[in-house]
């Protein structure tokens, strides 16, 4: 957790709302019959007809978003990767609200979930990267209620990592406060990375100012 920017905490939390950054090229994958985020990771059951059929990576981070009570979800796309919305369309499938926002190309996530700003900056938002499979399938129930407990800007999810030197890793006090992330630290003898996170408007508006300063260009 973040401890807050603000003095207070509202009276009323605003509504959360998924956002997936899903604008990367996947290089390191090449050369790849689709966009990662729709790689088969097992099986489910088509609602329509009983049967199994394939689960594609993304649908576990919308399944958690939903367990959550999540109604809607932004996924910030690059151009060419059309299989993503054809996929899941407008949501039907998943039980819930997907818009697709369509970018020429990004700088990285941060830069990616800033292109969302005007469409999400007055909603708490539930980030998960796509492509990584984690739980418990309420994590992000957790998370949200974390947050509004403590007013903390940003709680992130955070769980054990054998190799540090990949990850961003986490250091916190014994109540959970952030006390810094050191990203991908060749030597450290912290042990818990982060992988998702529930944050407020207040960090929206933080990243967003932050990308465009003219010391961050």
């Amino acid at each position: 957790m973040t401890a807050p920017l603000a003095d207070s905490q509202p009276l009323c939390w605003p509504e959360v709302v998924g956002l997936i950054p899903a604008a990367g090229q996947a290089k390191r994958l090449q050369p790849f019959p689709c966009s990662k985020e729709l790689f088969p990771v097992g099986f489910t059951n088509d609602p329509r007809t009983g049967m199994p059929r394939p689960k594609v990576a993304s649908q576990y981070l919308l399944e958690k978003f939903k367990a959550a009570g999540l109604s809607k979800t932004f996924i910030v796309i690059r151009e060419g990767k059309w299989d993503i919305p054809n996929y899941f369309q407008e949501g039907v499938g998943i039980g819930m609200s997907l818009a697709y926002l369509v970018i020429p190309g990004s700088l990285g996530p941060p830069d990616t979930l800033d292109r969302a700003y005007s469409f999400v900056s007055q909603y708490r938002i539930a980030f998960g990267f796509p492509d990584i499979l984690f739980g418990p399938p309420d994590a992000y129930r957790q998370l949200i209620e974390q947050q509004e407990q403590t007013g903390a800007d940003v709680v992130l999810g955070l769980h054990r990592i054998e190799d540090p030197r990949i990850w961003d890793m986490v250091d916190c006090d014994n109540e959970g406060w952030i006390r810094d992330i050191v990203m991908k630290p060749a030597s450290t003898t912290l042990t818990f990375g982060w992988c998702f996170a529930v944050w407020t408007p207040v960090f929206s508006e933080f990243l967003h100012r932050f990308l465009r300063a003219d010391e961050t260009k």
